[in-house]
């Protein structure tokens, strides 16, 4: 057997730990003020996000938003978020537009 197989993945590299603790490193994003989403531009800006990279993608459509603001967000999760995190993106991103995977699983359902 591998050394490396023993050892897990998240400890495997200075990457791999950061990945597996984003929430943790991007945790000061929390403390920043909201940025406003553009409800009635033509242009979107689509992020996929999961429980794991919630604060980086905050970190992420801020700094986005910082230097280009007139777009509308709309943010996907991938139905690990609770209600909690969903509404934290809502408190730090006013206007987004948030679709959970319930949500577009049904939208498929009647497509396929």
């Amino acid at each position: 057997m591998n050394l490396q197989q023993l050892i897990p993945w998240r400890f495997r590299s200075r990457h791999n730990f950061v990945k597996a603790h984003a929430n943790v490193f991007f945790g000061s994003v929390l403390s920043t003020p909201p940025m406003k989403c553009h409800q009635d531009s033509k242009n979107e800006v689509h992020v996929l996000v999961c429980k794991r990279d919630m604060n980086m993608c905050l970190v992420a459509v801020k700094s986005f938003l910082h230097f280009y603001d007139k777009v509308k967000v709309v943010i996907h999760e991938d139905g690990s978020l609770s209600e909690a995190d969903l509404s934290k993106i809502q408190d730090h991103l006013p206007g987004a537009r948030l679709i959970s995977r319930k949500e577009a699983d049904s939208a498929l359902l009647t497509v396929l």
